[in-house]
């Protein structure tokens, strides 16, 4: 039987990451989460987009390629939702390639309160990751 897979962010990352998506509003903001261990204890800030793009992936990929040369292990890719839920789209979810990454989507929408959730992406379907802080 597998166990659940979940995604651990170290708190201080994880408030990071919040107030990059909120700083970075009305455009979409992405990054990186990764680290040394089994915990994201790193985030990889990566230009903001008005949309999810070709330039998007290409700048994900050579960011964990700089990561890893780095002996850093990136566990997630990052991206906001400014104007709907912690879903992933049907685009996002068709131009997801990266199967070891998981992909987190921070929901601004709720009066700017962000809400985050974790997926598993694999042959377009995304399937929830519990997300643990600590």
């Amino acid at each position: 039987m597998d166990a659940e897979k979940s995604l651990v962010i170290k708190r201080k990352i994880f408030y990071e990451m919040f107030q990059h998506c909120m700083q970075e509003h009305p455009l979409s903001a992405c990054g990186i989460l990764a680290g040394i261990g089994e915990r994201a204890e790193l985030l990889e800030k990566l230009s903001s987009v008005a949309e999810q793009s070709a330039a998007e992936v290409d700048s994900i990929r050579g960011a964990r390629t700089r990561l890893e040369e780095r002996g850093v292990k990136p566990f997630a890719h990052f991206r906001s939702h400014f104007s709907g839920t912690a879903v992933p789209t049907l685009d996002e979810l068709d131009s997801f390639t990266d199967p070891e990454l998981l992909l987190v989507i921070v929901s601004l929408q709720d009066g700017g309160v962000p809400m985050a959730k974790a997926y598993d992406v694999s042959d377009g379907r995304a399937i929830a990751v519990r997300i643990e802080i600590e």
